[in-house]
């Protein structure tokens, strides 16, 4: 049995893990792209206001919602497909 042929395997038997950390890369890798550009935000925790981080972190959830909810979803599935 080959690697390639023993990965597929694996991983066509775990679909909606697939899709869960999918999902969760997804909106993760979006937040940490998005924290890179917002000064306010990192202004706030390097000066170790955490009261002012609240302001972007709800100025983001407010923006990007689908993004938050591709991480809500892919927790979801990863619990359901336990």
């Amino acid at each position: 049995m080959s690697i390639p042929s023993s990965l597929a395997t694996a991983l066509s038997s775990r679909p909606k893990q697939l899709l869960g950390a999918g999902f969760g890369l997804l909106g993760t890798g979006h937040f940490a792209f998005w924290t890179q550009s917002s000064t306010a935000l990192s202004d706030a925790l390097a000066a170790g206001d955490y009261a002012a981080a609240l302001t972007p972190l709800s100025e983001y959830a407010a923006g990007h919602p689908a993004y938050l909810l591709a991480v809500v979803a892919g927790i979801a599935l990863l619990a359901w497909a336990q």
